[in-house]
């Protein structure tokens, strides 16, 4: 029992190592961008969803990878990813018509978001305005899901559509202003 537990965990981290060392900021695809193309929400896969039991165990693999991660900017680049990734896991409860994953999933987005939003600070302007194009991509998406939604959950998806354009305002404003204010955690 010992040896698989250890030969698990070896693996996994055989995955997140080196994807690590690549997200240095420079790297080709450290984020949704790779060779210059944006890929669309809808092709970063959900991987493991909020009704599967390995959900957590993925969640903090996560944050072991984003505390391993060097850099601000390459942090924020991955946050971003992770971000997405929570929409397309929202889109698969979507499918499953799963209210209580659906919740999970945006629950687990909103605090992506904070820690892009932490990590912001101090980033140059042309990072800062991938982070708004990126949100506001978030927004336009939530907004296409919305109708799908189950009834339960339209108010979940609705706060998150209002904070993030609260958000989006405030990196605008800050972009106008040529200064980066740590722009306030928001609660989605």
């Amino acid at each position: 029992m010992k040896y698989q537990t250890l030969l698990i965990i070896g693996l996994l981290l055989i995955g997140i190592i080196p994807s690590v060392f690549a997200s240095n900021g420079n790297a080709v695809c450290t984020d949704n961008i790779c060779n210059g193309k944006i890929k669309a929400i809808q092709e970063v896969q959900a991987g493991i969803t909020p009704d599967s039991p390995l959900y957590g165990i993925e969640r903090a693999l996560e944050r072991i990878r984003m505390k391993l991660t060097y850099g601000n900017e390459a942090k924020v680049n991955y946050g971003l990813l992770i971000a997405e990734e929570r929409l397309s896991e929202i889109q698969a409860m979507i499918k499953k018509n799963n209210s209580n994953a659906i919740e999970k999933a945006q629950q687990e987005r909103v605090k992506i978001i904070q820690e892009i939003n932490g990590k912001s600070f101090g980033l140059k302007e042309e990072v800062r305005q991938k982070i708004l194009l990126k949100l506001q991509s978030h927004i336009e998406h939530m907004q296409d899901i919305f109708d799908k939604v189950p009834e339960q959950a339209k108010s979940g998806i609705e706060r998150a559509i209002f904070n993030s354009e609260n958000l989006v305002d405030r990196i605008q404003e800050s972009l106008a202003n040529k200064s980066m204010a740590k722009v306030p955690n928001v609660q989605e």
